[in-house]
């Protein structure tokens, strides 16, 4: 390659580069008046590309693309350019190269221009040693390039989204309506709720898979259901997706005890209030037929009306928790000091002084037990994370699990913030689907909006749902109870 060399080159002749990752070049009115007075200090790099008419030829931009809109926003005629013969390869690296030292290159447009360097060849180490990044940099961004434009389209702000909110859209990457339902969100405040759902769909249907691929290698016969509620309540072993039994280990203790080949199996695979979930209906008994049948139907009716009627509730609450705990874990570790003496005051007041007067409930020891489950999620874990009574330890407030939440607690710089986490999952502990339907003995909907306010001082924005349900709208009248 010779040595190049910069030349005049008139503006008519020189182009924007189409594949430039930085897709607006902004305003570059004061660049415009720097150059009029004093110049243009520093040429642009240019590249070949064919002729115009009567055989003049033209050059691409690739370095300069800012410049070149000054010049011409400050009325100039030629443009001093660093000339060189570059291969298609050679310009996207060196623009991405070029664009990535600058801040205001954002996530998408950085994710684009890897992808367009790997469909030139290039492999993910190529690209990792010509930027400076890691390879598993490189490659989270081209999951984040790899997001259709289908999908994109659905977002008129998606080019601005922040790489959180794309990296989470990349994750469906295998359901592409699911991330389209998430580019509608994305940037609002109903993201994190939408992200909470998906995510626990995903779960639940990868959960469903497992149960069929175990009813297929046992050669099971199965039927699918619409609804686990309308089989024999009391006929029927269920389990759901909600835990953490595989079907496998659940259905080998039944057949222990029931001999299960002489059964009916169900699958739901979810949907809708339906949960996923598998199901075991023992054979019937001739003898308590008429005596149970009525009232076994009388109380299966029961039991699926109410269901039915709190599965929006329970749903709810399950969606919201889940948001909560996943923003908390995530943004926990750039909380400033001041939002968290805030947040700490406020919750300081929820377990001293309650609401209206009324002093909150304590902590028994089941609930001790929900809130150091909800710490768990949300921090670091502690020693014991599980109960385990064949070892004596009954609940989580174990003497290892106490002795390293206070070790915590006294370390240099995290004093703030161990005991904001305390306080939060205290009050996640109190927080359940009755709190909502405004009959919570352990938290009122009250106490709720107060906790609210807490996590706000932290920067957490509710969702449109939750704002909904703060203002009682999972209430029951007298009427609706029954």
């Amino acid at each position: 390659m010779t040595d190049p060399i910069i030349v005049h080159i008139p503006l008519a002749q020189l182009q924007p580069h189409p594949d430039n990752p930085r897709r607006r070049v902004g305003d570059v009115t004061e660049l415009a008046d720097s150059i009029r007075s004093q110049g243009l200090q520093q040429p642009l790099l240019v590249t070949p590309h064919g002729t115009g008419e009567h055989g003049t030829p033209l050059y691409r931009v690739v370095i300069g693309h800012r410049r070149l809109a000054a010049l011409r926003q400050a009325g100039m005629t030629m443009a001093p350019c660093l000339v060189r013969d570059l291969t298609a390869r050679q310009q996207r690296e060196i623009m991405l190269v070029e664009n990535c030292q600058r801040s205001d290159l954002t996530p998408l447009e950085e994710a684009d221009g890897y992808q367009g360097l790997l469909d030139l060849g290039a492999t993910v180490a190529d690209m990792a040693e010509a930027t400076g990044r890691s390879t598993s940099f490189v490659r989270g961004r081209l999951k984040v390039a790899g997001i259709p434009q289908s999908v994109r389209d659905h977002n008129e702000r998606f080019a601005q989204l922040s790489l959180t909110d794309l990296d989470a859209i990349a994750e469906f990457a295998d359901d592409p309506d699911t991330q389209a339902a998430l580019a509608e969100k994305a940037g609002t405040t109903g993201f994190d709720y939408a992200l909470a759902a998906a995510r626990r769909h995903r779960k639940e249907q990868a959960w469903v898979d497992a149960c069929l691929a175990f009813a297929a290698d046992r050669h099971l016969g199965y039927t699918t259901v619409d609804s686990l509620w309308n089989l024999p309540y009391n006929r029927t072993k269920t389990i759901n997706a909600a835990g953490d039994t595989s079907a496998e280990t659940w259905y080998d203790e039944l057949d222990a005890e029931y001999h299960t080949p002489d059964c009916t199996i169900s699958v739901c695979k979810g949907g809708g209030h339906a949960l996923a979930g598998m199901a075991v209906t023992l054979p019937e008994d001739p003898a308590d037929r008429e005596r149970d049948k009525k009232a076994a139907e009388a109380a299966r009716q029961a039991r699926e009306a109410e269901q039915r009627r709190l599965a929006p509730v329970t749903q709810f609450d399950k969606l919201s928790r889940e948001t909560r705990e996943t923003w908390i874990r995530t943004h926990s570790a750039q909380w400033a000091a001041h939002q968290m003496r805030d947040a700490i005051a406020t919750l300081a007041r929820l377990e001293t002084l309650g609401v209206d007067g009324t002093l909150p409930t304590g902590l028994d020891a089941n609930l001790r037990d929900k809130m150091l489950d909800t710490y768990q999620r949300i921090a670091t874990p502690l020693p014991d994370e599980k109960k385990d009574v064949k070892h004596n330890l009954y609940h989580l407030d174990s003497p290892a699990n106490v002795a390293e939440l206070r070790r915590r607690a006294h370390q240099a710089g995290q004093e703030l913030r161990q005991l904001t986490l305390i306080l939060l999952s205290r009050q996640e502990a109190r927080l359940d689907k009755d709190t909502w339907r405004g009959k919570g003995w352990t938290m009122s909907l009250k106490t709720a909006s107060v906790y609210y306010n807490a996590l706000a001082e932290l920067g957490y924005e509710a969702s449109d749902e939750e704002n909904t349900a703060l203002a009682g709208g999972f209430t029951e009248t007298k009427e609706e109870a029954r």
